[in-house]
């Protein structure tokens, strides 16, 4: 006789613990149930709570009785990116005045959830951003933006912003 032991389908937020796993059993004969199992199949799940927010196989496997054996039908765990945040903050390590011809400038910001933050110059003709080296290009104002992006799993954004004058030789 063989009894299908399936895995439930489960959902929760990136970032929380896996929820309880729970198995069903089905096919018993004669008004059976599993309270004549001698060993329950489990479930389990490779996701962890850092883990990418996506879908991941729930496994069935296990599980052993005298009078049954097991045909396993696995489940899926869903895990929701969480929304944007908005208590997100960089700290911008501050610009010192430049003047132009001034060598190239790296650029450093501490993202609070620690994702990765990128530069840009509204005015590239005083100065550009290529990766985080600040190069000045010319003389006048332009302001450097950090900016935090989220990612499939933690939709953080940020900005914060940083006048830069760069003065005539």
């Amino acid at each position: 006789k063989t009894l299908t032991a399936s895995a439930d389908n489960k959902t929760r937020n990136y970032g929380d613990a896996n929820p309880a796993f729970t198995v069903s059993i089905s096919g018993f004969v004669n008004g059976e149930n599993q309270s004549v199992i001698d060993t329950m199949p489990v479930a389990s799940c490779t996701a962890t709570s850092t883990s990418a927010a996506g879908t991941y196989s729930i496994t069935v496997s296990g599980g052993s009785d005298n009078n049954y054996s097991f045909t396993y039908v696995n489940g899926v765990l869903t895990v929701v990116a969480l929304p944007a945040k908005t208590d997100q903050t960089i700290t911008f390590h501050a610009i010192a005045g430049k003047t132009y011809g001034d060598a190239s400038f790296t650029l450093s910001a501490t993202a609070s959830s620690g994702l990765a933050v990128s530069y840009s110059s509204s005015n590239t003709s005083v100065a550009t951003v290529t990766g985080n080296t600040l190069t000045v290009t010319g003389a006048g104002a332009t302001t450097i933006t950090a900016s935090q992006s989220g990612n499939s799993s933690y939709n953080a954004a940020a900005n914060v912003t940083q006048q830069l004058t760069v003065a005539k030789k």
